[in-house]
């Protein structure tokens, strides 16, 4: 080993003290390996090695008054004896390697990594005319629809869902909004807000104003944009048999009225109970049943509820039944239900009846239908036909809440629906939907027909 004295040290400190930043070494005798080059603290076992650049921090101005030689390698002087200084190197330092996904997501809080955002734009065209009727005339329509939602886990048995709409009221069966009013600005509503609590496999709590947690096939009872409010329990038990039970249980607070000065303080709401099975007969068979049984209290002898179609009996202006009714549900799926036709990958049958307890006339609904071609419509190219029929007497059900595309969600009324969906796009769809609809009673008949572009993200 070779010994490097203070002197030297000092001597190089003082050349280059004019640089920035130059560090304070120049108090300690260094040691250098006679084979290697390398600087240590000290000639024995527990040295320390000491690197020029990081450890003197060397500036490349200064060591350009030292000698250097063809592989960059800077000493104190260019002959026998020369002590090693530093390396320079005139490359730059390697760029980062840029994050993925995953690791910028790793960054986020958990809560973060957990919430989800999505939502879709509808654009349509929608022409209605009722015949027989001289007091309106054919009516056509531009509107659209924007819907905003957030799902969010900040626990892991905790989940929040949180969504925006547009609209032209608080309709709670409608989120369209016409283009009308010379360009006004366009309202946007809470759709819904409410918390579901999964303690395990078998049971959720679900409360606020939620997406309806009763079971349905398609809109003849409720109409799809309606959100109830109150509270319900889901309980499954899944297993690896073809057969999971499950039990949807709701109580839904219809309106607040306690205080007020009208013929009733009791505040009306509804209860239901459905019980069901999940079938799966093989892996391209699968059939969903249930059964339902509604309950109401302080909807007899009270005035209609809002966005009442005013279809239901009345007695003296006052609701004249309460609503009890039973009802059953059910749906088989098939993939590829005919071999050879590869464009058909999917045909669906579906049913649905309703009826009121206290009612003998008008107090029961059915629905029948059937969905060809894709189960769901997401890609390009991707298509689906669909076709029902439904009869929905006076008083089978509360007229606020069947669907408001068939005479404006009126009971009293027997209907048909052709829907035919076609992929535009990846989440782009072009869907047309055109009902045929007659007043039971007065057999008035209303054609509706929709076009819509669909956006999802």
């Amino acid at each position: 080993m070779s010994r490097i004295t203070t002197a030297v040290l000092a001597g190089l400190m003082l050349m280059m003290s004019a640089v920035p930043g130059f560090c304070d070494e120049g108090g300690m005798t260094l040691y250098q390996d006679s084979e290697t080059g390398q600087l240590f603290t000290k000639p024995a076992d527990g040295r320390v090695a000491v690197d020029p650049v990081s450890d003197l921090k060397l500036p490349e101005t200064a060591l350009g008054a030292l000698y250097e030689d063809e592989e960059g390698a800077v000493f104190s002087k260019p002959g026998e004896g020369r002590t090693l200084v530093a390396m320079a190197s005139s490359a730059e330092p390697a760029a980062p390697e840029p994050l993925n996904k995953d690791e910028v997501t790793s960054l986020l809080p958990e809560w973060v990594q957990q919430t989800k955002i999505g939502g879709d734009l509808r654009l349509r065209y929608q022409y209605e005319d009722r015949h027989k009727n001289t007091t309106s005339h054919p009516r056509q329509r531009a509107r659209f629809r924007a819907r905003l939602g957030i799902e969010s886990k900040p626990l892991k048995t905790v989940k929040l869902n949180l969504g925006f709409a547009s609209g032209n009221s608080d309709d709670n069966r409608s989120t369209n909004q016409t283009f009308d009013k010379n360009f006004s600005k366009r309202a946007l509503w809470i759709d819904y807000a409410y918390a579901t609590f999964t303690p395990n496999d078998y049971i959720q709590l679900v409360g606020g104003r939620m997406k309806n947690q009763i079971w349905t096939v398609k809109d003849m009872v409720w109409d799809s944009d309606i959100n109830p409010e109150g509270g319900a329990v889901i309980l499954t038990y899944p297993n690896s048999s073809r057969f999971e039970p499950f039990m949807n249980s709701v109580l839904y607070v219809q309106d607040e009225r306690s205080g007020a000065s009208q013929l009733s303080t009791r505040d009306p709401f509804m209860y239901a109970f459905q019980p069901g099975v999940n079938i799966d007969f093989s892996p391209d068979m699968k059939a969903k049943v249930a059964g339902i049984y509604y309950g109401f209290d302080s909807n007899r002898g009270t005035a209609p509820l809002a966005h009442s179609a005013g279809t239901n009996t009345l007695k003296g202006g006052l609701l004249k039944y309460d609503y009890a009714s039973v009802g059953a549900t059910a749906q088989v799926d098939i993939k590829y239900p005919i071999p050879g036709l590869d464009f058909l990958h999917y045909a669906g049958i579906y049913g649905d009846y309703i009826n009121n307890l206290e009612v003998s006339t008008l107090g029961s609904g059915w629905m029948a239908g059937i969905k060809l071609g894709e189960e769901k419509v997401k890609e390009s190219g991707q298509w689906q036909f669909a076709y029902n029929y439904r009869s929905l007497g006076r008083d089978a059900f509360l007229d606020s809440y069947p669907d408001s595309d068939a005479m404006g969600g009126a009971t009293n009324i027997r209907a048909s629906e052709f829907e035919l969906a076609y992929g535009l796009m990846k989440n782009v769809t072009l869907n047309l939907d055109y009902y045929m609809t007659r007043d039971i009673t007065t057999n008035l008949d209303e054609d509706l027909f929709q076009a819509d572009v669909n956006f999802t993200f």
